[in-house]
């Protein structure tokens, strides 16, 4: 039982009296649920999945649409027993032939057989893909996760 108000300063400096009253009211109180009286912004998850076998030359996965992604991130895993060379490729456009591809960076990166590597694009752009290619041959694990 509260014998005497107690008083309260708030961050601007108000007092605030709490009586027996407001504690009587906040034993009883019952707020409502929080779905109807907040708004909580989700993030949206994607994921693709691909394997691929190269050859001596680069191939290319089907381009990934990232223009509505703040996050893209690409796991590539050699399941074969040769090492590969892989790398970032974007693109305004979705086809090649309207516009053509460029390297995100001037990086290749080896995946030896057994190991993943990640990939992250330095430069924004709608499209992006991934170029691999191994002189023996080799397969290749492609995952591709992208968050809103």
């Amino acid at each position: 039982m509260l014998t005497e108000p107690t008083k309260i300063f708030t961050k601007d400096e108000e007092l605030i009296e709490v009586t027996e009253d407001i504690l009587n009211w906040l034993e009883t109180y019952s707020p409502p649920p929080l779905s109807s009286n907040v708004t909580l912004v989700g993030k949206k998850f994607t994921e693709y999945s691909l394997d691929v076998t190269t050859l001596s030359s680069y191939q290319y996965t089907p381009p990934f649409e990232t223009m509505q992604q703040s996050l893209v991130t690409f796991f590539v895993k050699n399941i074969g027993s040769n090492s590969a060379k892989v790398k970032l490729q974007i693109s305004p456009k979705e086809n090649e032939a309207d516009y053509g591809y460029t390297d995100d960076s001037v990086v290749t990166t080896d995946v030896n057989p057994g190991k993943i590597v990640t990939l992250v694009p330095m430069i924004f752009s709608r499209y992006i893909r991934i170029a691999y290619k191994s002189d023996l041959g080799t397969n290749l694990k492609i995952i591709a996760q992208m968050q809103i």
